[in-house]
């Protein structure tokens, strides 16, 4: 039986202490690092993104292969790791090798190693929470009973420090298989349009021409689609955030709009902004199936540039919120014989629809909080915010690099 076995490119010994392995890996980002380093120098050679992709890509990817049993790892190694990155990051911005490694790393955009090891075991853990009953990880993190006979840290140990610093769910949803969805759940493809009716506007240009267009771009649809606008808003109050959607629905043929708001689990704008659109398609479909609206071309407009690049993505990749629109939408297609647009509108442009959604998503962040099983999508969205706050403290807070 071999001592030091090799398990999914990970070199295990009998210590746990992993550091075989964290030298390898060192040793093998070194090396391609150096390929990197020989494409630029002083004065000359590839620029500050290029290097940066290329460090990410391709030194950076073969550290955090294994970054969940780095826990098990001492800090002298992984103290090697480090300097790997900060080599990195000297060579992205041209900076001497005096200069304070926290000011490069600002400045390059990239967080220590150190951060990015704590999200990845908060992340995998909440992931871990969320596989079905009887599952041998799932049991095997639920039961732990947190000895500390083992001196050396754990992954559950980093957990429970972690937990201390991070505001975690515990109304946990499963994880959404969503490719094993039925044909009834059939995910739809919607037309996305994420730019103007002139392509050339965009947020650099005046306020003058960014509302003419946007009002241009809503009134190219005719009259007789089902016109949509929604909005998610978020607020803090006494350290708590909370969120809100609002929809406004126009039918054709109708003189008063059909307004909705409501709260939602999600602390950010992104997952509010999810939630309103899946509203608003859910909302329509039942309207349909009671037969009180018409069925009609459906034109749905957002603000959310971001939740339109995630349709776009494959399916089983989708937030859940996303992936049920998509379901939804599929059934509209399905049963009642709609097609719909999804068309982007920048936001605060004096758009009417839009503004009041807006104003109804505002409201609903003073809603009593909805207890609902928060998704995994929305768990990593929490943790990401933690992780870029916890970076932008240790900078506010630290004394070095001030010059730069």
């Amino acid at each position: 039986m071999e001592a030091k076995p090799k398990y999914l490119g990970v070199t295990l010994d009998p210590k746990m202490g992993l550091s075989d392995h964290v030298r390898t890996v060192r040793e093998q980002a070194s090396e391609s690092l150096k390929v990197v380093k020989r494409l630029a120098t002083t004065k000359w050679g590839a620029k500050a993104n290029v290097l940066r992709a290329l460090y990410i890509g391709a030194v950076r990817s073969r550290m955090e292969y294994s970054s969940l049993a780095q826990v098990y790892a001492s800090q002298t190694s992984l103290a090697g790791l480090d300097s790997v990155q900060n080599q990195a990051i000297r060579l992205i911005c041209g900076a001497f090798r005096t200069t304070p490694t926290a000011a490069c790393e600002v400045m390059t955009n990239l967080p220590p190693l150190r951060l990015r090891r704590e999200r990845a075991v908060i992340i995998a853990y909440e992931k871990f929470k969320r596989l079905e009953e009887g599952c041998p990880v799932r049991s095997l993190v639920d039961n732990w009973q947190g000895g500390n006979r083992l001196k050396r840290n754990s992954f559950m140990h980093s957990v429970r420090e972690l937990s201390k610093e991070v505001d975690l769910p515990q109304n946990r949803a499963a994880l959404a298989l969503h490719g094993a969805s039925s044909p009834a759940n059939a995910p739809g493809v919607p037309e996305v349009r994420k730019s103007l009716i002139d392509p050339e506007v965009n947020k650099k240009c005046t306020q003058t021409v960014l509302r003419n267009t946007a009002r241009k771009t809503v009134s190219q649809y005719p009259a007789d689609y089902i016109k949509v606008y929604t909005d998610g808003s978020t607020r803090e109050n006494l350290g708590q955030k909370t969120s809100g959607y609002g929809v406004v629905v126009q039918f054709p043929g109708t003189i008063e709009n059909d307004e909705i708001l409501g709260a939602c689990s999600g602390r950010s704008n992104y997952v509010a902004e999810m939630v309103a659109i899946q509203n608003a398609v859910e909302y329509i479909e039942e309207r349909l199936n009671e037969k009180t609206a018409q069925p009609s071309p459906i034109v749905l407009f957002t603000d959310s540039l971001s939740s339109l690049q995630a349709i776009e993505s494959p399916a089983d990749t989708l937030p859940e919120p996303l992936a049920k629109t998509l379901a939804c939408v599929g059934r509209l297609q399905e049963k009642h014989k709609i097609r719909t647009t999804f068309q982007y509108i920048p936001g605060h442009v004096d758009v009417e629809g839009n503004v009041k959604a807006d104003l109804l998503a505002k409201l609903g962040t003073k809603l009593d909080p909805v207890d609902e099983p928060q998704t995994f999508e929305q768990a990593r969205t929490i943790v990401d915010e933690w992780a870029r706050n916890k970076w932008s403290k240790s900078w506010e807070n630290g004394n070095t690099g001030r010059e730069v």
